[in-house]
């Protein structure tokens, strides 16, 4: 993917490397994935608390990928 002028730096690292929507939106499903299995994993270890940041990376896919939709940034 290449950078647009107007693409703020966020969305830009988050979909870094990343082609297509399709492939963004693999990336948001592994990651809630990741979350539930880490989330179900805490109850046997306290200490794995680490699908919190999991989520946030879930929701940074998703923010960087509805700001892509709304600027028709995708390329064919």
């Amino acid at each position: 993917m290449k950078r647009k002028d107007n693409m703020p730096t966020m969305v830009y690292i988050a979909l870094l490397g990343i082609r297509s929507r399709k492939q963004a939106w693999g990336f948001v499903w592994l990651a809630i994935l990741i979350s539930i299995v880490c989330f179900a994993y805490s109850f046997i270890n306290k200490d794995a608390l680490f699908f919190t940041i999991v989520i946030f990376a879930a929701y940074w896919y998703f923010t960087a990928i509805k700001w892509m939709d709304q600027h028709s940034s995708w390329e064919s």
